[in-house]
């Protein structure tokens, strides 16, 4: 049988042949970029909104994703993903230090191709991605607002307090 499929890039002007490879580059490197872009200009209108704005605009976020392989620090985006009651993908280190359980508030994989399959899976499935977006929502509740870690850090130094005194 024919091959219908050609590979091969013609150019048909003396630059084509290295723009081309440019302009794909670059085509390429936006999209890949863009959930970063997005992420960015979304932070930078957020402090402009009202709340009642902001509980309009997150409908439009149909999920938070981590894909942090190596690294340390803090897991904010994580944290914040809770917050907003989004449904989350991650990887082992891009959770690390917050108290996320594998398909109770989150899908976890550290595989490349398990991580796009969660990806999929998140995009597909609207009963899992409610229920790990309130799943993670309560954990956040629960851990992570400032009233929580307020209490546990005065616990904290009243008992030290208490063992030096």
């Amino acid at each position: 049988p024919a091959n219908f499929c050609d590979p091969k890039l013609y150019a048909f002007g003396p630059t084509e042949g290295f723009t081309a490879r440019l302009r794909f580059g670059m085509y390429g490197g936006i999209i890949v970029a863009l959930p970063v872009i997005l992420w960015q200009v979304w932070r930078f209108i957020v402090p402009a909104l009202h709340a009642k704005e902001k509980r309009y605009a997150i409908p439009f976020v149909l999920s938070s994703v981590v894909p942090i392989r190596l690294g340390a620090g803090t897991r904010l985006k994580v944290v914040e993903a809770m917050a907003a009651h989004l449904p989350l993908v991650t990887t082992t280190v891009g959770c690390e230090g917050i108290d996320l359980m594998h398909r109770d508030e989150a899908l976890i994989a550290d595989d490349p191709r398990r991580f796009a399959d969660a990806c999929l899976r998140l995009m597909s499935e609207g009963a899992l991605r409610q229920r790990l977006a309130d799943n993670a929502a309560a954990l956040f509740e629960r851990r992570y607002r400032w009233e929580s870690i307020e209490e546990s850090v005065g616990a904290l130094a009243t008992e030290i307090a208490g063992a030096a005194g």
